[in-house]
């Protein structure tokens, strides 16, 4: 290139010098008709392409291998080197034909396998950071970032603020508002503390559509130095009337002067549209687009050409369609019918769209309340629903939801509308949601101040509406229903005596996928197709025996906790090992020991020892006396403080955990007195962590994890054992 030769012959003394000459060179370039060739960057990630290029190669041998299995292959050269890349000589063509069609086909499923997984973390993510773009991406939305050209914009802002408009003064129907104010004092000034300003902020909703602003609620929660933003609102209110009204309205309805004060058009950072022409009195804009006309006589819609406006301006008619307004479709009431079959196809679409991504059990529930759930909550009090209506969209979401494996189809329906913290999926139920919302608004209009509202109180519009019930009530029966059932009740009946509110944190994190949280809540409910169930209530007449070992009766505590044919691996390896892993991986970050990033991928060595520490991993204590019990899963020695911890985990059925506490306390007492008297310890402790197979924890679990000091929370050893568990369970119930 001629530009690049020239630029070997000019010297520079700068760094701006340099600067300016290449940018010289590049005007130079483009003006002699160079191109700059922009190489698309391959963003694939490494694991993918190759595995894609074995793929690659695995198709091409295949297609080879089938020419040979057929007699056409002649190139020898191609014939002698499959030879001896598969041993075709010591196998045959057809079996190795055979192995690598089975290869192509395990290939193919770990690229499927391996996309679900990527899919998974990044919708996790964006569900928490970003809703919107999530929801956009399910909707196969695609939106484009549109610059506002500068011009144009400044030309539309000069035409508002450069034309000065007021109010009419004295209008004729003023005099009447001033004298029924007469009587309301003036505001004392408002003083915004800190905590009530946090307290409003945080009833913000994280991902609704942000303002002019473009600042979303989510950001406004977490970016605390940016609260001064809370005046935004405020100042919105005075953007779409003349400021001349507005401070008279103040003024009569005696508004503090420190909030007149704030009224200022040099202050105000944020504008919104404007309508076209002002009215008489107060010189507010009507939009014609969007105004329609309705004649009536005699209660039949007449058709009209519209309405002529003092101007020649002309109010279009309404369409047979109806008018929207604020979203809900009317003519001359509202279109019932038409507002109830939009709403439950949005509603569908949306908790359709929700079930088939990738998130978690937890993020599912929250996406569909807030996503979907939304779209009915609008109209509440508004739309005219049935009890059947509203019933059976609860039905067709719980039957979305068992399609999508997000719910088992005999799980117990009042928990799954309960909420996390007490047990519950936490899902909002269509008809609880109207209930509250009708219960809210009928409180709020009864309470209200205003004159116009009083009027509605005074009448009996309300007198013949159903008031629907409060949350707090909705929960509270749901949590009654479900705690008095017989057979979906039997677990919380069981241990609720002896499990902590620990016992909650795996849902209230809701980290676990739809599939395993929906199974181990059906072994909760005893819903699980276990041969008990089967033969005492379903009433079949089959052997209720456990179809691993045959011995017992096959129950939801048989086969997570009871099952001697299960015990030394499922039981060991699956879960007890991960759970003991969890901490050996803490242990090992504590005292800075080799380890892996996460503790799924951790192999615990036998003995780990440093100057300070020694960390024993399922290691027998040799004493010089015979003990039974000398093999805990973990034994930590911290040398300097002559400090010894026995720790082993447990993972029986829910309802022993407090006795499987109090039995590893004793099976290691005599091993405890052992260690200090050879040992000279100072303290020597036996550590039980004990999780339930179904994840209860006792009430004593808090003091046992304080004890090891490695920032380990319920939900850390809670997660390893509900995957085991869901594992066993999933095993078992596939055996026929």
């Amino acid at each position: 290139m001629k530009v690049n030769k020239v630029l070997a012959i000019i010297s520079t003394k700068s760094i701006t010098e340099t600067n300016i000459v290449l940018r010289a060179a590049g005007n130079v370039s483009e003006l002699v008709g160079y191109k700059a060739m922009n190489r698309k960057e391959d963003k694939t990630p490494h694991w993918r392409r190759r595995i894609l290029d074995k793929q690659k190669v695995l198709r091409k041998d295949l297609g080879q291998l089938n020419r040979m299995k057929r007699n056409e292959l002649r190139n020898e050269g191609t014939i002698t080197k499959l030879e001896r890349k598969y041993c075709i000589e010591e196998k045959g063509v057809s079996v190795v034909h055979e192995e690598v069609q089975q290869r192509l086909v395990a290939i193919g499923a770990k690229l499927v396998r391996y996309d679900n997984r990527t899919s998974h973390y990044r919708q996790n993510r964006l569900f928490e950071s970003n809703q919107k773009k999530l929801f956009d991406e399910l909707d196969g939305v695609k939106r484009e970032m549109v610059v506002p050209d500068a011009e144009e914009s400044s030309r539309f802002w000069s035409d508002i603020w450069d034309n000065s408009v007021k109010h009419k003064e004295n209008p004729e129907w003023w005099k009447n508002v001033e004298d029924e104010l007469a009587g309301v004092g003036v505001q004392g000034d408002i003083r915004i503390e800190t905590p009530k300003l946090r307290k409003q902020i945080r009833k913000i909703p994280n991902w609704k559509s942000p303002g002019p602003d473009g600042v979303q609620g989510y950001w406004i929660k977490n970016l605390t130095n940016l609260h001064a933003v809370a005046w935004i609102d405020y100042r919105k209110a005075y953007d779409m009337v003349p400021h001349s009204w507005i401070e008279k309205c103040l003024d009569m309805f005696g508004i503090a002067v420190n909030v007149k004060s704030f009224i200022n058009k040099d202050q105000i950072d944020s504008l919104v549209n404007t309508v076209r022409i002002f009215s008489e009195d107060i010189k507010m804009e009507f939009g014609l687009s969007k105004c329609g006309v309705l004649i009536i006589k005699r209660g039949k819609i007449v058709e009209s050409d519209g309405l002529c406006m003092p101007d020649g301006a002309m109010m279009r008619n309404v369409e047979e369609s109806g008018y929207k307004y604020l979203g809900v479709l009317e003519v001359d009431g509202i279109k019932h019918d038409q507002m109830k079959d939009q709403v439950k196809k949005e509603y569908t679409r949306r908790v359709r769209n929700i079930l088939k991504s990738k998130l978690n059990g937890g993020n599912i529930i929250s996406a569909i309340n807030s996503r979907a759930v939304s779209v009915v909550r609008y109209g509440a009090g508004i739309i005219e629903w049935t009890k059947n209506e509203l019933e059976e969209m609860d039905r067709n979401t719980r039957k979305l939801m068992t399609m999508y494996g997000a719910q088992h189809p005999k799980a117990d329906v009042d928990r799954l509308y309960l909420k996390r913290y007490d047990g519950g999926r936490g899902l909002l139920g269509v008809e609880d949601c109207v209930q509250a919302e009708v219960n809210s608004l009928d409180k709020y209009l009864r309470a209200s101040e205003e004159n116009m509202l009083k009027e509605v109180n005074i009448s009996s519009i309300l007198e013949n509406k159903k008031h629907g019930q409060s949350r707090e009530d909705i929960q509270k029966s749901h949590k009654e229903r479900y705690e008095n059932k017989g057979l979906h009740g039997q677990f919380h009946k069981a241990t609720v005596k002896v499990k902590s509110n620990k016992s909650w944190d795996w849902l209230r994190k809701g980290y676990l996928k739809k599939e395993t949280e929906s199974t181990i809540i059906a072994a909760q409910d005893q819903a699980l197709c276990t041969g008990n169930l089967r033969k005492r209530v379903y009433g079949e007449d089959i052997h209720s025996s456990c179809r691993v070992c045959g011995t017992a009766e096959e129950t939801v505590a048989h086969i997570v906790s009871e099952c001697q044919k299960l015990a030394q691996k499922e039981y060991k390896e699956v879960r007890h090992d991960n759970v003991a892993k969890v901490i050996h991986w803490k242990l090992c970050e504590k005292w800075g020991f080799e380890k892996s990033d996460k503790w799924y991928t951790h192999k615990p060595e036998k003995v780990m020892e440093s100057d300070e520490c020694k960390i024993l991993w399922d290691f027998p204590i040799q004493t010089d006396k015979i003990l039974e019990h000398n093999r805990p899963d973990i034994t930590v020695i911290e040398k300097n403080s002559k400090k010894c911890l026995l720790i082993d985990p447990a993972c029986p059925f829910d309802t022993r955990i407090e006795r499987k506490e109090e039995e590893k306390c004793n099976t290691y007492c005599d091993l405890k007195y052992e260690i200090a008297r050879m040992c000279r310890m100072k303290e020597v402790e036996v550590i039980p962590v004990v999780v339930g197979a179904l994840g209860s924890v006792t009430k004593d679990f808090e003091k046992w994890i304080k004890k090891l000091d490695l920032g380990i929370t319920a939900e850390m050893l809670q997660k390893p054992c509900l995957l085991g568990t869901a594992r066993i369970i999933r095993k078992v119930l596939d055996m026929k």
